[in-house]
Order: C-alpha cells, then structure tokens, then sequence
C-alpha cells in the first residue's frame, strides 16, 4: 500500500458523491474512515448523471465516484470536475488496473476499483466445459461500449479458445443497455431453437430473467445451463431450487465497497492509486449453493474474512 495513514486529517469532514446505478453502497465504509457521503442514483439516464455531477461540483466534494458508466457519457461535467480539481474515482469499469494517461489529462479520473471481470467469465468457461465434456455451444450477451462487459466477453471468448478450440463454439450478441433486457430475451429465444445450443451466458445476472422464460417456452431446460456472474440473491435462490442457472460467480458486495473508499483515500491524498484492490472472486453452482444460507447477509457466503481489519489499520482509524 502506497500512503501513510496519519497524513489524512479525519478531522475535517470531506464529502464524497457516489453515482451510482448499481446496488453497491460503501456508505458505512465512508463512515468508518469519517467521512461524510452523499449517494445519488443516476436511474440509468445520463441526464440525471449529469445533474448529479453538476451538483456535486456546485458542493465542491473531496472526490466523485462513478460507477460502471463510461466517462465519455459524462465528458461535460467530468471536464468541468478536473477544472474544479475534482478528482474522480472509477468503480466497476473493467478489469483492475490504474485508468490510462489520457484520461486523467481529460477529466482527472485517477483510479478504477472493480474485480477481475475477465477472470469471472474464464470460470464461467471453465464450469461450461467440465459440465459438457469440452462440447459448449454457447450463446453470449454482451454490451461493447461497456468495459465491464467488454471484459466479460474477451474472458469467455479467451477461455474457451484455451481449452476446446475445436470443440467449443460461442455466438456474442450485442445487448445495448438501453433495451438489454428485451434483447436478451429475443437473442435467447432465437439460440435456443438450435438443439445444440447447451450453454446461455447473460452478461450479467439480473438478465437471467429475461433469459428462462425463453429457455421454458422452448421446452429447453434439461438441454440448455445458464450461467453468469455478480451472484445476486434472486439469481442464487433460482440455482438453489433447480433451475436451468447452474453457475453463478460472485464478488462480496461489502468488501467492494470498502475497496472504493481506499481508492478515495487514495485520490484525495494525491497518493499512487492501487493498480488492484484484489476483490475475490467465488464460484457457487448447483452443488455448493446447497452449503450456503441464502437467509444470511451476503458477507458469509465467502468466509470469514477480517478485510475491515486491513482496511482500518491503512486508513489510522479504530472502531
């Protein structure tokens, strides 16, 4: 780790805005290290994106954290961020790694925290192969303009290639966010009509949903698996009682919101941003979703594991 904890004054309180559309609050993580937060939710809509960006500039915030959106949908008021000296933290944006040159020198964006979406797709690979005996015939979503998504494809695409290039074939069908749900269900129901579709990866879980009812109205479930990542609640409780989902990898929700915190740290002390946070990654299938109490706090599905512990001794702060 690349700062010295007593160089931050907890005292002063410095307000952080959180855009995000995604269901990661790391709010009691900002707490802990004192520091105020403020949360809006963008909705999905980049004018609601930019009139949260532009109140949060107006407030003179310590940092901006923008999550899973492309910068260059809020080029205007990110620009507007760097004159202010804002700096801005990226969540959810692809793989890990430290955001490239030219966009720090474009709207001051310092630092990416997000989980090795790539590795999450190569398991989903790994779990499609080993299920059909290194025949998967796949059919995938995914959203280019979106780097997560991006990441989640070249993981698939890369893994499969790895292992049963000959054998293996996968169809990648572009699902624009803005109409991802509809377009799922269609690309699903227009795989599914050949017997040797096996395998449908949803980009992302939440799409499950668009996705059985077209596997059931194909009469397809004992033929065709699901699998995906992000290994939400709704998704877990569908594998747990049978369903066609079959694997589902997941990343502690808390944790990641620990993690963008240290990166706010971070950017705040103008201190050298973590090129990865480490966020751990979990297969959960058919099998071992049995041994996991879906009624818990998402927390325990991964262990127990003291990462509140680390964080705080980096930070200087005590419980």
């Amino acid at each position: 780790m690349s700062y010295e904890p007593q160089r931050f004054d907890h005292s002063i309180p410095v307000r952080i805005d959180l855009y995000s559309d995604t269901h990661t609050r790391p709010t009691r993580a900002m707490k802990q290290a004192m520091l105020d937060v403020e949360v809006g939710d963008e909705q999905n809509q980049t004018t609601e994106g930019v009139r949260l960006l532009d109140q949060a500039i107006s407030q003179r915030v310590g940092v901006i954290v923008v999550f899973g959106t492309s910068p260059d949908t809020l080029a205007a008021p990110l620009e507007a961020a760097k004159r202010a000296k804002i700096p801005v933290v990226l969540a959810f944006y692809g793989d890990p790694g430290v955001p490239p040159a030219a966009m720090k020198a474009k709207w001051n964006v310092v630092s990416n925290s997000t989980y090795c979406y790539s590795c999450a797709a190569a398991l989903v690979a790994d779990y499609a192969i080993s299920a059909t005996k290194g025949h998967v015939h796949a059919m995938m979503t995914w959203d280019p303009t979106a780097q997560s998504s991006v990441a989640l494809k070249r993981g698939f695409s890369s893994e499969l290639t790895r292992w049963c290039k000959i054998t293996c074939t996968a169809k990648y069908v572009n699902t624009p966010a803005s109409d991802a749900f509809n377009l799922t269900t269609t690309a699903t129901a227009a795989a599914v009509e050949s017997p040797k579709t096996n395998f449908i990866f949803p980009q992302y879980d939440g799409y499950i949903e668009a996705v059985l009812p077209a596997i059931s109205a194909a009469h397809a479930q004992s033929r065709v698996m699901v699998g995906s990542d992000n290994a939400d609640l709704a998704q877990m409780r569908e594998m747990a009682a049978g369903s066609p989902v079959k694997v589902d990898i997941g990343s502690p929700v808390a944790w990641s919101g620990w993690a963008v915190v240290d990166q706010s740290i971070r950017a705040m002390l103008h201190a050298a941003p973590a090129k990865n946070e480490n966020l751990p990654l979990r297969v959960f299938d058919a099998k071992n979703v049995h041994r996991v109490n879906l009624s818990a706090d998402e927390e325990t599905w991964y262990g127990k594991i003291n990462y509140r512990a680390g964080y705080e001794r980096l930070w200087g702060v005590k419980r």
